[in-house]
């Protein structure tokens, strides 16, 4: 696998956690963010927003191309090698229905040979009492099925356990967080009474194809896009009565070539999660397994 940053000690973290942080921006880039933002994003939902649910596609791609300027002039330097194919803001009102549930991000690349990234820079402070990023680290690391729009996410655990290895990312305005599509995250409920507000944009390696994955009547189908493809993707995000947000997409993949693909749905489950936060749990059951089949087999 290639490397993703420049620097060793990025990449050495990102592989482990499935996500690094980096101080790269000043506070004159984090204004003009948040005052573009303003200007060119609707203010009037409740709940928790993404740009994908504007109407406008030259709406949708003048954000593009104003957070790809941003990440040429001041973030491309810590990455090797890498562009971004999507790029748009993420609000939450303050209100219990502004939750965002544990899931992974949908695939951007063919994940067998490449990784793809996503970025995300809050505008102002974040903690858990505005609705934080919070991460399960490592778990980028579990194996996955392709994800994409019409694809169900199986995810096989209860929350308490979930809850136990959850990491709140707390940042400041100005620090970048990247992490891995694969990383399974969510954010609370923003109770602070402000808007939390970020960009967020998808970076790909630069020699890679950019894919979506469709889930379809016929079966799974990858498409080889652009960054017009999400300009044209509609998301309908609805809030339902236990404060879960639901979301239904229009994509146009009209003049994109395609290609059913096998699939094979793969579920997340407690077993994955105590693979990697408690490994030794893992060994003694194995143990405990392995004693039964020998007294089993020595009968």
């Amino acid at each position: 696998m290639r490397n993703i940053f420049k620097a060793q000690e990025h990449n050495r973290a990102y592989h482990k956690d499935g996500y690094v942080i980096i101080d790269a921006l000043d506070d004159a880039t984090i204004k003009r963010m948040e005052e573009f933002f303003l200007v060119n994003s609707d203010q009037d939902f409740t709940g928790w927003h993404n740009s994908l649910e504007l109407h406008s596609p030259d709406q949708k791609a003048k954000i593009y191309e104003f957070l790809s300027d941003v990440f040429d002039e001041h973030i491309r330097q810590y990455l090797d090698n890498y562009r971004a194919i999507t790029g748009g803001f993420v609000s939450k009102k303050s209100d219990p229905g502004s939750v965002v549930r544990l899931h992974p991000d949908w695939a951007f690349v063919n994940e067998a040979a490449y990784t793809s990234v996503n970025l995300w820079i809050p505008l102002c402070e974040t903690d858990a009492n505005n609705g934080a990023l919070t991460v399960l680290k490592g778990s980028h690391r579990i194996k996955q099925s392709v994800r994409g729009i019409g694809i169900p996410l199986r995810m096989n655990f209860s929350y308490d356990l979930a809850a136990k290895y959850l990491t709140v990312i707390s940042m400041k305005p100005g620090w970048i967080l990247l992490y891995d599509h694969r990383l399974l995250h969510g954010s609370g409920a923003n109770q602070s009474g402000r808007t939390r507000t970020a960009a967020a944009m998808s970076l790909i390696p630069s020699e890679a194809t950019p894919l979506h994955y469709l889930g379809t009547e016929a079966g799974v189908v990858e498409l080889e896009i652009d960054a017009g493809f999400y300009h044209h993707c509609h998301l309908e995000a609805a809030t339902d009565a236990d404060a879960a947000i639901r979301f239904s997409y229009s994509p146009k993949t009209d003049g994109y070539k395609s290609r059913k693909i096998d699939f094979t749905a793969v579920s997340i489950d407690e077993q994955d999660l105590l693979r990697i936060y408690e490994p030794r749990v893992i060994t003694a059951f194995r143990r405990i397994k392995d004693r039964l089949k020998a007294k089993i087999a020595f009968r």
